[in-house]
């Protein structure tokens, strides 16, 4: 934030002062210059947003007031049904960055600590630092280069999106009904680069986007809208997204996210699997027992 107001022109430390003048500039110059290498340095897909909610002071206005895994860990939240889920490569979106030139690859060479999961709260330099490190290394780049692309972006998929969906599903599981799902189908227009599902996919089967709408698509495609459509309108009218026996969804029961952690995983077959991504949790629970930090904001 200090160097977003240092290259707009305010010359404070005091945060207070900061915020008022940056009250005072206007929106697309602000979102302009968090892209500016010159004044904010490499753009971290993940870490260099400025803007974004915040834990606010107790009030009428107030909206969040308590850290959200605090939250959710407590059970302060709507118990009301949900459905959450992921593609096979949300890591696309960071990948994003990398192929529009808004960030290097080989930042995370030179610098390979912005790999630490800032959820983690782990000191810089200390023995859980370089453990940490390791441990990512080994699992998902295999000790080799850390700017590998497809190893990145699987990395990425973990950290900005499913670690915390999986571990978010979890708890929500503990007061409320739950639906896990996972989309593998893999469409006439990819929006991931490394062969998987990317980021979003999901949403352009159930919304019109103006700007990624297209006719042509294939059979398939248009079977996987109807299918995702009707799952999504049953859940909003019932609470369940399989409610009754439909041949048009395979005569599935879309089962909760219960102890056994089932999902459904949407590809050319509507089909039900069983703890979704388990290495990759199993990693990540272990790593955040050696050496996370409470309390997490995020996990």
């Amino acid at each position: 934030m200090r160097r977003l107001a240092k290259g707009l022109g305010i010359d404070s430390d005091n945060t207070s002062i900061i915020v008022e003048e940056l009250r005072r500039v206007d929106y697309r110059v602000l979102v302009k210059t968090v892209y500016n290498k010159s004044i904010m340095g490499d753009f971290i897909p993940y870490d260099a947003h400025p803007f974004a909610p915040s834990v606010e002071a107790e009030g009428p206005t107030a909206f969040i007031t308590e850290r959200a895994f605090k939250l959710l860990d407590e059970g302060k939240f709507a118990k009301v049904p949900h459905i959450i889920g992921h593609t096979t490569e949300e890591g696309s979106f960071a990948y994003d960055y990398i192929h529009s030139g808004t960030t290097n690859l080989h930042l995370y060479e030179t610098s390979p600590e912005i790999l630490i999961p800032s959820s983690m709260n782990i000191p810089r330099d200390s023995a859980c630092s370089k453990k940490t490190l390791d441990e990512v290394k080994t699992f998902y780049f295999h000790n080799k280069t850390v700017t590998d692309p497809f190893s990145w972006t699987k990395y990425m998929s973990q950290d900005l999106f499913t670690r915390g969906i999986a571990k978010t599903a979890q708890l929500l599981a503990k007061k409320a009904d739950v639906y896990y799902y996972i989309l593998s189908y893999n469409g006439s227009r990819p929006m991931s680069y490394h062969g998987g599902v990317g980021h979003y996919e999901d949403i352009l089967y159930l919304f019109y986007v103006r700007n990624r709408w297209t006719n042509v698509r294939t059979p398939l495609d248009d079977l996987i809208r109807k299918r995702l459509v009707t799952i999504w309108t049953n859940f909003v009218t019932t609470g369940n997204p399989t409610p009754y026996s439909d041949p048009l969804l395979q005569n599935v029961t879309w089962p909760k996210f219960d102890e056994e952690e089932s999902f459904l995983d949407i590809n050319k077959d509507l089909t039900i699997g069983q703890a979704p991504e388990r290495a990759d949790r199993d990693f990540w629970k272990e790593l955040f027992r050696k050496c996370g930090s409470e309390p997490y904001h995020t996990y």
